[in-house]
Formats: C-alpha cells, structure tokens, sequence
C-alpha cells in the first residue's frame, strides 16, 4: 500500500474516496508502527527505536536553542562505519571552534586480555596487562599490538602491579608505529613473573 497525500479529492465518487482514505490510514498505521507503540496501549504514540536517516554529508546547522544528533560517514585507520555524532549551540571557550562531536565507535571488546572501548570525540582506548618473563641477566622488552589498529598513539601509561619476590619497581613505555606499544622493565627479573598493567589512548 502507499499513502497519497492528495486524498481525499472532489473525484472521484464517495464510494471510491472511502477505500482510498481507508487505505492512506491502513497504510499510515503501518509506517507508525515501525517506531512507535501502536495506537490504543497504554504508551501509544512513543518511540521504542529512533531511525536517523543516513545521507549526512556534513555538520548541519545549530543555533541557541537547538542541539544536532544525526548519523555521519567516518573512516578511521581500519574501517568506513557510519556513527552518531552531537553538535551543540556553542562550544567554551567562545575562541575555540564548534566541531561536531563524536559519541560512537563500531567495535569494543571486552573479553581481554586486550582491552578496547571508545571515548567520545574520536579516540580509541586501549587497556591491558602484560608479563615480564623471567631472565635474571637480561631485561626482556613486552610488544603488544594493538587491534583495531588505530591512526596514532597519542598516550600511554603504564605500572608495575604488586610487590615481593621479583618486583620491578620502574618501568617504561613507548609506541612503536601506530600499532605496537614496548613495555620496558627498569631491570632484569630474577623472581617470579612481574605483571605491568598499562593503557593507551589513541586517534581512531
């Protein structure tokens, strides 16, 4: 069915007029159901999802009392996904500009050992542990790579967990590229396996 938005007209004949205002609110029902709960519950009327149209080509337009969410192309260093940005009425302070700002990202992952989430305005964190295996004579560098690869590392900290036997008290860290990070130890291990906890925010 489709709706026709010029119904009803003077023709044809009233027998004719009826079915088709039938079917425009036939049809309109059905359209309304798609995002809404139906007519006659008790929320009729409110939205269950919202359905942003996709076809943003840029940063539409806001003025003091509107703010913007829609749907914008992004490529970042791995993939092309569609996401969710905001656009408010001014951004402070009043010198700096009014960008959009990014609320999504399509991957997460919670399962570790690798850690990965999103922080809003386009960055990727990453967070993990990671062992310095045990050499009493030589001070063995830990490589971690990073998946989904990102743009750039802008930041990465990283610590020494716990203490006792074998406990390393310094450590360092830097990235290699835009997809490794190397945990350096302050010393060779000569105990038990040290565990290093670090993270890294990154350009996705």
């Amino acid at each position: 069915m489709t709706y026709k938005a010029n119904i009803p007209q003077d023709l044809p004949p009233p027998s004719v007029i009826v079915d088709q205002i039938r079917e425009n609110f036939s049809t309109f029902a059905s359209v309304f159901d798609n995002n809404h709960q139906a007519l006659n519950l008790n929320n009729q009327g409110k939205h269950t999802n919202v359905i942003l149209q996709v076809g943003t080509t840029g940063s539409p337009p806001v003025d003091d009392n509107s703010n913007r969410l829609y749907t914008f192309g992004v490529q970042s260093n791995s993939s092309f996904s569609r996401q969710l940005f905001l656009k408010i009425p001014k951004f402070l302070p009043n010198d700096q500009p009014n960008d959009p700002i990014q609320l999504t990202f399509n991957s997460v992952n919670t399962a570790g050992p690798l850690y990965q989430s999103f922080l809003i305005g386009g960055f990727l964190v990453f967070i993990g542990t990671a062992n310095q295996p045990i050499n009493p004579n030589t001070i063995v560098p830990i490589t971690i790579n990073l998946t989904p690869v990102p743009k750039d590392i802008l930041c990465i900290i990283a610590n020494v967990n716990g203490s006792g036997i074998g406990f390393q008290g310094t450590v360092s860290a830097k990235a290699v590229g835009n997809s490794q990070i190397v945990i350096t130890p302050g010393q060779p291990n000569s105990g038990a396996t040290q565990p290093y906890t670090w993270l890294a925010i990154c350009g996705q």
